[in-house]
């Protein structure tokens, strides 16, 4: 069926026409623009859809050159702390959270930033403590470079005073007692990284499917994505790509950004003359 969609300011990106009020639409394609007046006149008739777009501000679709989608599925896993403006909230919301998982159960999350707090900088590992007894867990900030951990991911990591830390990494410890703040810095993650039980395939899937279709409601329409490394490896990765954009036809475009450490995969799997390389 062909619709119209009228009253609305459209951007097309032709520098001779830049914005229009109507664009109409049949099969997929658009086949006509211009004002809201002329598009009804030449255009619509007894098999045609009209659709007011009421003023709003319509773009082409966009197209993000280099993201990871993984790191957007990983929110809809873990406890996102985005945008929180105090450490009292950061704190309730681990506490909330560890009420939903088992004893035991490792706590992760993503996204604080003691700059926007009001109340305090960064918690400290007896506040992380109170909040989740019973739960390792390690919440990195909105940057990636630093994380917190409790007394639980220390013992569960067999954690001591005289362990290796990976190279660039840091244990940041209290400079009175020497025990460990909670502050975990760059590398140093590793340690409680392999201790973690990885997530599975229909987990992650099925948050890489809430990821996509987010992104298709925030205007994305194709993507570069990064994700191998996040996803369990480059088969995994393309599975559930595959299984996603081609079999749900959720419909986001895709180009797979792949990391040099995969290119024996691509060999392995026949893949080579699907890639461009940069």
């Amino acid at each position: 069926m062909r619709k119209i969609y009228t009253n609305g300011n459209i951007y097309t990106f032709d520098s001779t026409k830049p914005t229009v009020q109507a664009v109409v639409i049949e099969s997929g394609r658009f086949i006509d623009m211009g004002s809201t007046e002329n598009m009804l006149l030449h255009w619509n008739n007894a098999h045609t859809e009209v659709i007011s777009l009421d003023g709003k501000t319509v773009t082409p679709g966009l197209v993000d050159s280099h993201l990871h989608l993984s790191m957007i599925a990983d929110k809809f896993i873990n406890l996102d702390l985005t945008g929180i403006t105090s450490k009292r909230e950061m704190l309730g919301k681990i506490q909330a959270k560890a009420a939903t998982l088992s004893q035991g159960e490792w706590l992760l999350g993503f996204g604080w930033d003691e700059n926007l707090f009001s109340d305090g900088s960064i918690p400290t590992i007896q506040e992380l403590d109170y909040v989740a007894p019973g739960n390792p867990l390690l919440i990195a900030r909105i940057c990636s470079h630093a994380n917190v951990v409790n007394s639980k991911a220390l013992e569960v990591s067999h954690y001591h005073p005289n362990i290796s830390i990976p190279e660039g990494g840091k244990i940041v410890l209290d400079e009175v007692t020497k025990k460990p703040t909670g502050l975990v810095l760059e590398s140093a993650k590793e340690i409680f990284l392999q201790h973690i039980p990885k997530k599975s395939f229909s987990e992650l899937k099925n948050a890489m499917r809430l990821a996509i279709q987010f992104s298709i409601k925030q205007g994305l329409t194709s993507v570069h994505s990064n994700d191998p490394l996040f996803l369990g490896g480059l088969h995994q990765t393309y599975r559930i790509y595959d299984e996603l954009l081609n079999e749900e036809n959720l419909g986001l475009r895709s180009n797979l950004l792949i990391n040099h450490e995969f290119l024996p995969d691509l060999r392995d799997e026949c893949m080579l003359d699907m890639v461009t390389i940069h």
